[in-house]
């Protein structure tokens, strides 16, 4: 009866995607990626249809060798289709709390196999793009790109009239004309899934990818994400967001400054530079967390591909020569070095009005408190009603009993964070995370049930928090994520906005020092 189902969600899908791209250009390539997805969505339903070999309920070890199979097909069908396919097999790999681990562990591979153009789309691309032949703009062009995503590849160049080394980052030539077709027939797929299984709801990701997609393919509104950011931060010395030659710029090409650095991540690289993983971390935690409490102006995507780190050579003369001193004797060196963060990839952005943004810092405040009055009073504009608690637990990945374990009522922490807040960190480890799977599977329908109610923006903070989680787990830092929260969410309760100046030194001053202590915590460490 299964397998009818979903034969009648598959017939249905491909009926209507054809209809829809009888038109286009691109159609030969959509009819293959349709085949590919009906094959791909009918073998995943035969996985979860067949009985358990004794024909009782599945054991946790059986369950998790379903997951990880038809995941593997999930990731074929990416892999082949590419474009939007790939993007949504990115944000399901950074959700974590809400799907079987296994589907992150499998599709994660997808923010490195991204399928390449050839230099020739490239060089066509820039030519229709920009209206003149590439060498007239640029005196070089290296046909090799250093980064391939989803929607485009980044290559680096030389602008003609002043000699700058550039990087450029140019769509790939079918995705603008696919995109729709694409997004109708995952959107009508996964309704089928959820006409096959019920407590099963994942449009909610369906519509945050119609939504977002076009954005992101809108290169001209990157670029204008790009310059907000880069105001936010004017504050910092610590953060870098790339200029944008706007001269250069179109809606599927994007130039900008080339900036060096590594992956976040990429810990023989972050050592090579003569950086800790905690001060590395500190200045992940301190600016991602900034965006989402201080200026709510969010970046919505910032896995490792999308930051890089450097060490930024700090002043010995003057007052910092004094102001630096402990450290450098304790290193031995005439100068020190800490973190500089890059920011890439301003495509996807949500602005968070005043109103969540204060809400959803006290229900944080809450959290690390553990007031459960604190929780359900904000709960109704978060949108979650009576089920807060299942939404502190998918926002710290956390059992219930240990969130409250201070009880209602309990000051929070202030920073550095309290030992009580120890509780809320995610070790990683493997009962920690077998823990959290059982309880996703154990609500499995009351957690789609809370996420199809949720304020729409407050869905893309948790791919944003889940993000910066896995960042700092990856950066054996994990406490720092309550660091910075509690240091943020303090700010909004004092008032702090975006235009403020005194606000705007204090927290330089805030950001300033802890990067200091955290350097040297890590050089001990």
């Amino acid at each position: 009866m299964m397998l009818r189902r979903a034969a009648v969600v598959a017939a249905t899908g491909v009926g209507a995607a054809w209809v829809a791209t009888a038109s286009t250009s691109d159609h030969p390539s959509t009819a293959a990626r349709l085949v590919r997805d009906v094959v791909g969505l009918g073998r995943i339903v035969q996985v979860y249809s067949t009985k358990s070999p004794g024909g009782g309920p599945l054991d946790s070890i059986e369950q998790t060798r379903r997951d990880v199979e038809a995941a593997g097909i999930l990731l074929n069908v990416c892999r082949s289709n590419g474009g939007v396919y790939i993007k949504l097999g990115q944000m399901i790999a950074v959700l974590s709390p809400l799907v079987p681990e296994p589907y992150a562990d499998v599709l994660r591979v997808l923010f490195d196999e991204a399928p390449q153009s050839s230099i020739a789309d490239v060089h066509r691309t820039l030519e229709e793009e920009l209206g003149r032949p590439v060498t007239e703009v640029f005196t070089d062009f290296d046909t090799d790109p250093i980064g391939v995503a989803s929607l485009a590849q980044v290559h680096v160049a030389t602008l003609r009239h002043s000699g700058e080394k550039v990087a450029v980052k140019v769509q790939h030539p079918t995705v603008q004309a696919s995109a729709a077709v694409d997004l109708a027939t995952i959107t009508y797929l996964i309704k089928g899934v959820r006409w096959l299984y019920p407590s099963v709801d994942y449009v909610w990701l369906a519509e945050e990818s119609q939504r977002n997609v076009p954005l992101e393919l809108d290169f001209n509104h990157e670029a204008a994400n790009a310059a907000r950011c880069a105001r936010n931060f004017a504050h910092r010395d610590d953060v870098v967001v790339p200029t944008v030659h706007r001269e250069y710029t179109t809606g599927r090409v994007l130039t900008m400054s080339l900036e060096a650095g590594v992956s976040p991540t990429n810990a023989a690289a972050v050592e090579a530079y003569g950086l800790s993983k905690y001060s590395v971390a500190n200045v992940i935690a301190s600016a991602l967390n900034e965006q989402i409490f201080i200026h709510g102006f969010v970046h919505a995507d910032p896995h490792p591909g999308n930051l890089l780190v450097r060490p930024r050579q700090e002043p010995t003369g003057g007052w910092a020569r004094w102001v630096t001193w402990p450290l450098r004797w304790l290193t031995g060196t005439g100068s020190t070095t800490r973190p500089e963060l890059v920011i890439l990839d301003h495509g996807l952005y949500r602005e968070i009005d005043t109103e969540l943004r204060t809400t959803y810092a006290t229900f944080w405040r809450a959290i690390l408190g553990g007031d459960t009055t604190a929780m359900k009073s904000c709960a109704e504009t978060l949108g979650a009603g009576d089920l807060y608690p299942l939404l502190a637990c998918v926002l710290t990945r956390k059992p219930w009993d240990v969130i409250v374990t201070l009880g209602e009522g309990d000051a929070p922490p202030t920073p550095p964070i309290d030992p009580s807040s120890a509780r809320l960190v995610v070790s990683g480890e493997a009962d920690e995370v077998a823990a959290l799977q059982k309880n996703f599977r154990q609500y499995l329908a009351t957690t789609f049930a809370m996420l199809a109610r949720l304020n729409p923006d407050l869905l893309l903070l948790l791919k944003t928090n889940d993000c910066i989680h896995h960042l700092l787990t990856a950066l054996e830092s994990p406490s720092l994520y309550y660091v910075w929260v509690a240091r943020w969410t303090a700010e909004v309760d004092s008032g702090r906005d975006e235009q403020s100046t005194l606000a705007s030194a204090r927290a330089r001053a805030v950001v300033t020092i802890s990067s200091w202590v955290a350097s040297l915590a890590g050089m001990l460490l």
